[in-house]
């Protein structure tokens, strides 16, 4: 039999901690949804009650996020003002546009970039299990 690598036990050992990892979120799922069966929640609040050793919130949350056709709509009726209260139409990156300037557009990009703060993200690791004796 092949002795694993430096890589295989390592990738092991990080596959074997995601195991544990996956076994204890379902643990805090199913002691969260007690707490919430016991303490109930309201939406957009929240509940709180206290036990003889801990206080517990629970906090009801409402996703909202905006239809953008119907925003264009009410643009027509409603005052900028008084939607700008409401609705913060705010600049977001277009990737694919900042690198196709960085790529074709050198000195458009150099003045764009100016007002893009850009710092290095978590490195994404991925681990499959080979089959069978490679």
């Amino acid at each position: 039999m092949t002795e694993p690598t430096d890589i295989d036990q390592a990738a092991f050992q990080l596959q074997e901690a995601k195991n544990r990892a996956a076994l204890v979120r379902e643990e805090v799922i199913h002691a969260e949804q007690k707490l919430i069966d016991l303490i109930g929640v309201a939406d957009d609040r929240t509940t709180s009650q206290k036990g003889r050793f801990y206080t517990v919130k629970t906090v009801g949350k409402i996703n909202r996020r905006i239809d953008i056709a119907a925003l264009e709509q009410i643009k027509q009726t409603v005052p900028q003002a008084i939607l700008a209260k409401a609705i913060a139409l705010k600049p977001a990156i277009d990737l694919k546009g900042l690198r196709y300037l960085e790529q074709n557009e050198p000195a458009y990009y150099n003045e764009v970039s100016r007002a893009v703060i850009a710092k290095p993200a978590k490195t994404a690791v991925s681990v499959e299990l080979l089959g069978g004796d490679e």
